[in-house]
């Protein structure tokens, strides 16, 4: 064989094993890929379908601070004739009057609590509306009404769930293996164990403070079914400030409650799209 031709030759032989390697390559990443959906096929269905899951608000409850009061004051009488709860409202049951703590409460799902360092007022959400919503005005007008107490702080709250149907320990799992890091350290103990998450956020106008909380909800005629809790605290400081001021700063609070709520379900939202390590790593490599 002349030299030409064992040029030629040689030139062939590489060519031919570098397509050999290429080949080689593409069986590798493609038996990759198929091992990675394998494992994401064996990742139980609730986990893989949480992000679907729509958040249910249930309750809104307002929180004044005080440095003190008479939680005596808190009767239905007074909320009427002082114009803090509308005429028509029907109580619900019969109200609690002590000195250390007093109840009202009414048909419609609003109850206040009285106590001496603070009062409360709660409403239940259910299917109701923004609009709809009457609790800020009543704290509103209380505040209004008793401006001379001397206010410490305000607190906008609300509390509500995500169902995982499907496997008893779904939310778990959810909290566990999504929102934290799987390790050995999950696994001390004789009995599995129960996780929950109590973040910050801080804004320009108030602190969040959310808390995750995983929890089996009853409901009604049907099995007991794994909900996350995502309780939100919004928190406006109003100890120190003048007296005079108080009341301005204790209403404009109450009137970004929708603003908090949007902040709620926009942070609870982003917490529900987070996605296991392994699905990312799979997504990136399909693509």
């Amino acid at each position: 064989m002349d030299n030409g031709s064992r040029i030629l030759t040689e030139r062939l032989s590489n060519a031919l094993g570098v397509v050999h390697k290429r080949c080689v390559l593409q069986r590798y990443i493609l038996t990759s890929r198929k091992c990675l959906y394998e494992i994401i096929s064996s990742i139980p269905l609730p986990l893989k379908g949480f992000m679907t899951q729509n958040l249910d608000v249930q309750e809104l409850s307002l929180v004044i601070a005080v440095e003190r009061q008479d939680p005596t004051l808190l009767t239905p009488d007074f909320l009427r004739y002082s114009g803090i709860i509308p005429q028509e409202w029907e109580l619900s049951c019969q109200p609690v009057r002590a000195q250390q703590a007093a109840q009202v409460s009414y048909q419609n799902g609003v109850s206040l609590l009285a106590y001496p360092d603070r009062v409360v007022f709660v409403e239940r959400l259910g299917d109701k509306t923004e609009e709809s919503v009457e609790l800020p005005q009543i704290a509103q007008r209380y505040g209004n009404v008793l401006r001379n107490l001397n206010f410490q702080a305000v607190g906008t709250n609300f509390r509500g769930h995500v169902l995982f149907p499907g496997a008893e320990d779904s939310a778990h799992q959810y909290l566990c293996n999504t929102l934290l890091s799987p390790g050995s350290w999950q696994s001390i103990g004789t009995t599995p164990m129960r996780a929950g998450l109590n973040l910050v956020y801080s804004f320009e106008r108030n602190i969040m403070n959310l808390s995750v909380q995983e929890a089996m909800l009853q409901l009604p005629e049907q099995e007991r079914v794994p909900v996350v809790l995502f309780t939100a605290n919004f928190e406006t400081q109003l100890k120190g400030r003048p007296v005079s001021e108080q009341p301005t700063v204790l209403n404009h609070a109450l009137e970004h409650w929708q603003n908090d709520l949007t902040i709620y379900k926009q942070t609870v939202g982003q917490l529900l799209q987070t996605q296991p390590e392994n699905l990312l790593l799979t997504s990136a490599i399909a693509s």
